[in-house]
């Protein structure tokens, strides 16, 4: 007994029951104050064993009817915003509230648009690829899960310079247009449009943030807290990853974001329902301590357990396609994302005139749109549009049309060169040669004339000398004459070689055409189509003998990979003709075939004839109608029209007199060469004493004739003095 009360035992009793005291105050105190559920009280037994003794925190307690309490205003709706209900367990669950249907909030303001942006767009998405479109900031104004929205485009039709000056003042660049004031003032200024209205579903948000992280290890920490002023130590899960950096899509290079108290972190799973908030980094062991945000799951060892938690882009921005040369004005109805219900008023217009609207290129220079569509963009919009405007019924649609009936006397050989072989170089050409041709008959005559007048002074017997002189005289003055003339005679000659040749008139000769009209046929129309018009017509033609044979057909032989294989060139040819012109319509804006005209010099009908023709041959004809039903890639044709045939008039010439005049006057021109030589010679004045007497030619009379004899002066005495 003396030994049980003794000091010795009495004072490991008193520490024991110490230090029992002083854990049971610090826990108590602890239980106070910590967010832990309960607190764990360690006491030490008589025989020197422990015992755990675990009592509730009065801070959890707290913290659980707050979040009781804050789950039921959540519940109510009375803080008027979507939250998550924290389970007794610690985990959140979010939830959606439902509120009445209700319109989206009208929008009070509108960006002005400068620039066009690209995306790719192939195939026929919107039918022009690359896609231009314009962006409306919409942030601000709507709710950030707006998913769509009503875009309503007015393109205008400014087809005066005075509306294209009325949008540029009133509507271009501007972002604040009524959208009744703006419908009032295009009917008063009756400026047509095109309306371009459509649901259009706003673009995706994107994360901004992204990157895993693997968990290498998890062990205990002992964090220091301030809860209520105090400082409170307790223990936290510490996790060890393999890196801290995580990627900023806005960037250049992966990984150059370091994590930081306060971002969110995602365990990977599937779905991902669990998020955790980081309260400590320690760049230095790349530890991390978190709390659960919400959801349930655990963090565990293992490669990409974490993700970074990346809030959605908070700009909502709408799209609206745009096209080549439009001037148009834009509204915007929000459609509200719970209620699926659009604002009651549509947001101020924007209009822009897309030529104008800019760009930055690949190689980051700046570049209109106009220059960017002309450049780079392929539009099939524009080329069905035209499809539309042309209104040109397709081969299925379509029925074969009539072919036209000719007529022999509606067509003719007519002179098509008349205004070359008129031109005043033939002209002179044609007056030279008529003037030559006087001429060279003068001459005749005068030789004519000399001759028979040297006759008759050699073979006349007369009286007295005065009358054989009066003949003398008579016969040099036409000698002299003669001279005159056959001088005129070059000089017209050498004329005519030199206008020739500086007029290059040699090789004008007179062209034949076959030239005529033929009705148009009666064109056919279809209830779907209407009336089906005849564009152009096909002709075939061949030349005939005058005697009306073809000429035969040449046959050849040609390889065709697997051998030889005969062919039959056909004496055929085939011409179209010009293409019926087209006019679009004032009333419909639909374009139209023009009427034909025959009356109307100046335009070329596709019912008119012009085949070539020339003297001896004859052309026989044939036509066919082609309709604009499958036009041009597959019209359909009529059956070939009747034949006719065209003879070349025997009256007509296809000679080339301006040819057979240059070279006649070539001979000429030789011809007064030789002369002028024989002149030079002394020819002329040696055969002009010259004459013919009963059938007999004498080549000189006795007066002209030396003797051989000698005057007393020594002169020599002519043969008729000397006998």
């Amino acid at each position: 007994m003396a030994e049980n009360n003794s000091i010795s035992t009495l004072l490991p009793e008193l520490l024991r029951l110490f230090n029992n005291s002083l854990e049971s105050f610090e826990k108590v105190n602890q239980a106070i104050t910590s967010n832990n559920e309960s607190v764990t009280i360690n006491i030490q037994n008589n025989d020197g064993t422990n015992s755990r003794v675990t009592i509730p925190s009065f801070g959890f307690l707290k913290n659980s009817v707050d979040r009781l309490q804050t789950n039921i205003d959540t519940i109510t709706n009375l803080n008027g915003q979507n939250s998550s209900i924290r389970l007794s367990d610690g985990t959140f669950r979010k939830l959606v509230l439902a509120k009445l249907p209700t319109e989206a909030k009208d929008l009070t303001s509108i960006n002005s648009i400068e620039s066009f942006n690209i995306k790719p767009n192939w195939f026929f998405e919107e039918l022009i690829n690359p896609l231009l479109y314009v962006s409306f900031d919409l942030t601000g104004q709507v709710p950030i899960d707006t998913e769509r929205a009503i875009i309503q485009r007015f393109i205008l039709n400014t087809n005066t310079q005075a509306k294209v000056n009325f949008f540029n003042n009133t509507y271009n660049g501007r972002a604040d247009i009524s959208y009744d004031d703006f419908l009032q003032q295009i009917v008063e200024r009756n400026i047509s449009y095109v309306l371009d209205e459509a649901v259009v579903d706003l673009p995706p948000r994107l994360k901004r943030y992204t990157g895993n992280f693997s968990v290498l290890r998890i062990s205990d920490a002992v964090v220091t807290e301030v809860i209520n002023g105090a400082s409170v130590t307790s223990q936290r899960k510490q996790y060890k990853l393999n890196k801290i950096f995580y990627t900023d899509a806005e960037a250049d290079f992966d990984d150059t974001v370091q994590l930081s108290v306060g971002d969110s972190l995602e365990v990977v799973n599937n779905p991902i329902n669990t998020r955790y908030r980081v309260t400590k980094v320690d760049s230095s062991t790349n530890t991390i301590i978190v709390e659960l945000v919400e959801g349930s799951q655990a963090i565990r060892i293992g490669a990409d357990i974490l993700k970074i938690s990346s809030a959605i882009e908070d700009n909502v921005q709408v799209d609206v396609t745009v096209g080549f040369n439009e001037r148009c004005v834009t509204f915007v109805k929000p459609i509200d994302p719970d209620s699926k219900i659009p604002s009651v008023n549509w947001s101020p217009g924007s209009g822009y005139y897309t030529n104008t609207l800019t760009t930055i290129n690949a190689e980051g220079v700046e570049q209109s749109l106009a220059e960017y569509y002309q450049q780079s963009a392929i539009d099939f919009g524009a080329m069905l549009l035209s499809f539309a405007d042309d209104k040109i019924p397709t081969t299925r649609e379509g029925v074969t049309p009539n072919a036209p009936v000719l007529n022999d006397g509606d067509f003719s050989v007519k002179l098509i060169n008349a205004q070359v072989s008129d031109s005043p170089a033939i002209i002179e050409l044609t007056d030279l040669n008529n003037q030559k041709n006087t001429i060279e008959a003068t001459l005749k005559e005068l030789d004519g004339a000399i001759s028979q007048s040297r006759t008759k002074i050699q073979t006349t017997n007369y009286q007295t000398e005065v009358e054989r002189d009066a003949d003398k005289n008579a016969l040099q003055g036409l000698i002299t004459e003669r001279s005159s003339q056959a001088e005129l005679y070059a000089s017209v000659v050498k004329e005519i070689d030199a206008k020739a040749k500086d007029n290059s008139v040699s090789s004008i000769s007179p062209k034949y055409r076959t030239r005529g009209f033929w009705a148009m046929p009666a064109e056919k129309s279809t209830p779907a189509t209407g009336t089906q018009s005849i564009v152009k017509f096909k002709t075939r033609y061949r030349y005939l003998s005058s005697d009306g044979a073809a000429n035969p057909v040449d046959q050849f032989t040609f390889k065709d990979g697997t051998g030889n294989t005969q062919g039959a060139f056909s004496n055929y040819n085939i011409v179209e003709s010009t293409l019926r012109p087209r006019a679009k319509s004032s009333l419909t804006g639909v374009y139209q075939w023009v009427e034909i005209n025959t009356d109307n010099a100046e335009a070329v009908n596709i019912n008119q004839l012009d085949i070539p023709i020339r003297k001896g041959e004859q052309v026989e004809v044939q036509v066919k109608s082609i309709s604009e039903a499958g036009w041009p890639s597959n019209p359909l044709e009529s059956e070939w029209s009747n034949s006719v045939i065209v003879v070349f008039p025997a009256d007509l010439s296809s000679d080339n007199a301006t040819e057979a005049i240059i070279n006649q006057n070539q001979q000429d021109l030789a011809k007064v060469a030789l002369e002028q030589d024989l002149n030079e010679m002394g020819i002329q004045q040696h055969l002009s004493s010259s004459f013919t007497a009963n059938e007999s030619y004498f080549a000189h009379s006795s007066p002209v004739i030396a003797s051989g004899f000698l005057s007393e002066n020594q002169t020599p005495i002519d043969l008729f003095t000397k006998l």
